[in-house]
């Protein structure tokens, strides 16, 4: 049996790999405040989106890098008002 595997911020899937070159399965993502479960029904519907609408991904990306990109600057400003 083949597998594949997408990353969230990922465009496309992954090459098909064997079972024994998986190494772990994530079950939760564990915040500061909150801890979302990977088998949740909210969890579900975004693994299927993301699988299924690959704009989705690039739009993920895009917005972390003008939040990096503005935070840059924020910092930036913040030095030369000091």
């Amino acid at each position: 049996m083949l597998y594949v595997c997408k990353g969230d911020f990922n465009r496309d899937s992954d090459p098909p790999i064997q079972a024994d070159q998986i190494i772990g399965r994530m079950i939760s993502i564990r915040g500061s405040k909150i801890e979302i479960h990977m088998s949740s029904f909210w969890m579900k519907i975004w693994g299927s989106m993301i699988v299924n609408i690959p704009v989705l991904s690039i739009l993920i990306q895009y917005s972390i890098r003008v939040k990096r990109k503005l935070r840059a600057m924020m910092i930036h400003d913040n030095e030369i008002s000091q």
